[in-house]
């Protein structure tokens, strides 16, 4: 009842901030167990172990470790104090799921040439944006600059979740969206200029989350029909 009573007495988009914060975790939690090959289940609680573990790609990882340290300090110095905490949750999650990935994912230099000089070109941009970043010490030119490499790490995730959906847990994705879509509400949606350098990460992580676990999805949807008309 106290938490109740604190909670109403916040703003909303605070609550909406810490919601988000909170899915985001739960997501993160999910993801990383997956990556072991272990599920679990909230009521009663327990640890179970998955039918094919999720294997993250090296490259988006890596990138999206370094891409979030930089747009978390971003976001701090422009002001965005509610709808920081989904990115900072995100960024420790990158870390960890960053580091099994090099004993449990997939992707680096071992792979086709095509996606040999996508990862390549992601890692000259990761590259860019931290010069950027030193350059112009100027927070919104690094929030925007990181967006976009940001997606050029997210790519390789996108076209994986669309290939192989079975390769990655969607349910942890779900989550991560529900987070990215509460993060909208915790932004402040007043009519001036300066709702632009705070709304674009929020904006852009619900439509690359939601790109991900929209593909996660329909591959499952082809999986069924594949099955059910008898192949």
């Amino acid at each position: 009842i106290a938490l109740i009573d604190i909670l109403l007495g916040m703003q909303f988009t605070h609550v909406a901030g810490i919601v988000a914060a909170l899915l985001g975790f739960y997501a993160s939690l999910l993801y990383i167990l997956s990556i072991l090959g272990k599920g679990i289940a909230f009521a009663p609680l327990r640890i179970y172990p998955l039918a094919a573990r999720t294997k993250p790609n090296r490259i988006t990882w890596f990138i999206w470790t370094f891409v979030g340290g930089i747009t978390v300090s971003s976001y701090y110095a422009s002001g965005a104090t509610d709808t920081i905490w989904v990115p900072a949750i995100l960024t420790g999650e990158y870390f960890i799921t960053a580091v099994l990935a090099i004993w449990y994912g997939e992707g680096g230099w071992k792979q086709d040439r095509g996606q040999m000089k996508r990862d390549l070109s992601c890692l000259v941009g990761a590259a860019i944006s931290a010069f950027a970043w030193w350059w112009y010490s100027v927070p919104e030119i690094a929030l925007f600059a990181t967006i976009a490499i940001d997606l050029f790490g997210a790519y390789p995730t996108i076209v994986k979740a669309y290939k192989r959906p079975v390769t990655e847990n969607r349910l942890a994705w779900t989550l991560t969206f529900l987070s990215s879509s509460a993060n909208m509400l915790a932004v402040d949606w007043k009519w001036d200029i300066s709702v632009v350098s705070i709304a674009a990460y929020p904006i852009y992580m619900f439509t690359a989350n939601g790109l991900i676990t929209l593909f996660l999805y329909l591959g499952i949807m082809r999986k069924n029909r594949f099955i059910r008309r008898g192949h």
